[in-house]
């Protein structure tokens, strides 16, 4: 699955990025279908995480298997988690 992101969505990124705290860790919405990923620091998605996960990938939002979480982790860390599981469609930071 190919992973699109919007001229918007890019802007929208770097200025969160510009927020992140001293130690890089923040919280990320992660959304994908089928195998959820599962990882230490991952907590369930909240109505905001998925609404933010359709806003940022609205074809992720057709699908019926589709799963969202939220995991704590730096920008490095989040980028391999993404690249290293075949079942995330995108991620994008969290600010509830």
């Amino acid at each position: 699955m190919a992973r699109t992101r919007t001229p918007e969505l890019r802007e929208w990124l770097e200025e969160r990025t510009a927020h992140r705290d001293s130690h890089g860790i923040r919280p990320w919405v992660v959304w994908g279908v089928g195998q959820p990923l599962t990882t230490p620091g991952g907590d369930p998605a909240d109505r905001n995480a998925r609404a933010l996960a359709c806003q940022c990938d609205p074809r992720w939002c057709a699908y019926p298997d589709g799963w969202v979480v939220v995991i704590h982790a730096d920008a490095a860390h989040m980028r391999h988690l993404a690249e290293a599981s075949p079942s995330v469609m995108g991620y994008v930071p969290y600010w509830s």
